[in-house]
């Protein structure tokens, strides 16, 4: 199973950066979906900002390439606001991400898009690539990319310090969080071991 990961900066680019490059470069918009469909469309806009990489599709992505994965409304009522960069899911519990080769609890991630800010993203929609408010897209889920910093969640604490056990709601979601990572990770080194070739 290849790499997708072929080339990032060594000082990562920041989620503003990458929102102020989808909106500087107007050429990537009006490209119609079956030139670039939604995977493709969030790999061109990385590579704005010197990300390049080639998943195999949306499922891979959601899989792979994020972190601290939240639902919208979850990040809205936990972060204050979405982030630019983050990267934004359509995600169904329907079952289809088997026949694309994934037996694992993750949902089948059938879209994929950029946050730009707090209401409107960047997709490769029925009309092609664009800039569209949220609230007009399918996307339920929002996740931070491997490869983009997040100055507006650094904190002072040591991490050890950023878990509060006085608010067990929250507590309980950074738990599930860090076992949904973990899972992640077996079932990545489960289908290494294996060598099994996963397609999205």
């Amino acid at each position: 199973m290849a790499n997708p990961v072929i080339k990032v900066p060594d000082a990562f680019p920041t989620g503003d950066d990458l929102a102020k490059a989808i909106r500087d470069h107007p050429e990537i918009l009006g490209i119609p979906h079956s030139k670039l469909d939604c995977q493709a469309a969030v790999e061109k806009a990385l590579s704005l900002v010197g990300v390049v990489v080639n998943y195999r599709g949306s499922n891979h992505m959601w899989r792979d390439m994020v972190t601290d994965r939240l639902s919208i409304t979850s990040a809205r009522e936990d972060i204050g606001e979405l982030l630019p960069g983050m990267i934004c899911f359509t995600l169904k519990h329907d079952g289809s991400e088997v026949r694309r080769g994934y037996h694992d609890t993750m949902g089948a991630a059938v879209h994929v898009g950029i946050i730009l800010d707090n209401d409107n993203c960047f997709q490769s929609g029925i009309r092609g690539t664009e800039i569209i408010p949220i609230s007009q897209t399918s996307f339920n889920q929002v996740a931070l990319c491997k490869f983009l910093s997040y100055p507006e969640l650094a904190y002072d604490e040591e991490p050890d310090d950023i878990i509060d056990p006085s608010h067990p709601i929250e507590l309980l979601e950074q738990i599930r969080q860090l076992l949904q990572d973990a899972e992640d990770k077996l079932y990545q080194l489960e289908d290494y071991i294996k060598g099994k070739d996963v397609i999205t």
